[in-house]
């Protein structure tokens, strides 16, 4: 697994205060790129480079993610290959990547210490660890 930056904790926290009030946009500031840009606090790089332009749409999210086997499996793939090991979901630390239900369908969150935060219409949204399905961490 590879090391966090030394200083991830102020990139980590000044990424989503800057992201507060962002809405959410397919493509742009959707829970896959949101995570991979949380990801990137901490470690540098670019865990999402061969995404990023894939999709501007739900529908494209979905073909996207389909040719990866779905949301779960590509995140557990890339999880798997960067050498971060699953956890449960209310084990997950800040910075941890979690995929939880949204309204039928996974979405990505990351964990902020108490809470999980992805992208929603009217900014970040804010909701309990209990709410993930599985838990990485990064």
């Amino acid at each position: 697994m590879p090391a966090r930056l030394p200083d991830w904790e102020l990139r980590l926290a000044g990424l989503i205060a800057q992201r507060l009030p962002v809405p959410f946009s397919w493509g742009d500031n959707d829970c896959v790129l949101f995570a991979a840009d949380c990801v990137a606090a901490l470690h540098g790089g670019d865990p999402a480079g061969a995404w990023r332009g894939q999709w501007h749409d739900e529908s494209t999210a979905i073909r996207a993610l389909a040719r990866q086997g779905g949301l779960q499996a590509a995140v557990q793939a890339h999880a798997a290959a960067m050498g971060w090991p699953e956890v449960p979901p209310l084990f997950a630390q800040r910075g941890d990547l979690v995929l939880h239900r949204r309204d039928g369908a996974d979405a990505l969150a990351v964990c902020t210490g108490p809470a999980l935060a992805a992208p929603s219409e009217g900014g970040l949204l804010f909701f309990g660890l209990d709410h993930g399905v599985v838990a990485w961490r990064v």
